[in-house]
């Protein structure tokens, strides 16, 4: 039997999430929010490697965790991230990204429901194979976030969107996000997960919940 996905890279995850976490640490700028989960990320990294995806689109970097791993799951997979200008934390988090990773990253600081509608104007639609949604947690930016990122989706391509966890105050604006675009038809959904275990609804306790759908 293979081996799960989440024993192969468990130690890679926790040993480059240390190294981003001390190398933002030593920089004096506060981390405002929490990370992706381990069996979050390794998720992440399956998906990359098993559908040999070549370019990702990812709403909130944060610390660059999940970059991290979307890079490190594949030689040749490029990543756009996308984060609030505020998060100071994210540009020296983008330092060790380019170090590890150069020329396969990059981070455009600006208001997603800015930032993704100026990309699609100079870029053109349909350039991801992949779109990972963990941005604005307000209803408002996450559907914003989820129809551009489609825009810029090829049509089937991979979609995960983070924090459907309506229990709890943040979790509410993606989970509707997502239930509307299920009911719209705009996206089709495959599995979900429950602080890493494969669930078939969305419901607590759970301190994290993503769900893994294709764009139509």
């Amino acid at each position: 039997m293979e081996e799960h996905y989440l024993v192969r890279w468990f130690d890679m995850i926790r040993g480059f999430s240390k190294e981003v976490w001390d190398h933002v640490q030593h920089s004096d700028e506060s981390i405002s929010e929490l990370s992706s989960s381990v069996p979050e990320l390794a998720h992440l990294m399956h998906l990359v490697e098993t559908y040999e995806v070549q370019s990702v689109i990812e709403v909130g970097f944060n610390i660059g965790f999940s970059s991290h791993a979307f890079l490190s799951a594949s030689d040749s997979v490029q990543v756009v991230s996308f984060d609030h200008p505020k998060n100071l934390a994210s540009s020296v988090a983008k330092q060790f990204i380019d170090q590890r990773f150069p020329g396969r990253h990059q981070l455009i600081l600006e208001d997603s429901r800015t930032a993704l509608p100026k990309y699609l104007t100079e870029h053109g639609e349909s350039l991801f194979d992949m779109a990972f949604v963990d941005g604005g947690h307000e209803y408002d930016v996450a559907k914003s976030d989820l129809g551009n990122c489609q825009l810029l989706c090829r049509p089937g391509s991979l979609v995960v969107v983070d924090d459907l966890t309506p229990w709890v105050p943040w979790g509410v604006g993606p989970t509707r996000a997502w239930s509307e675009a299920l009911d719209a038809g705009d996206v089709k959904q495959e599995e979900i997960y429950r602080d890493g275990v494969l669930a078939d609804r969305v419901e607590g306790p759970a301190d994290r919940v993503w769900v893994q759908g294709r764009f139509k």
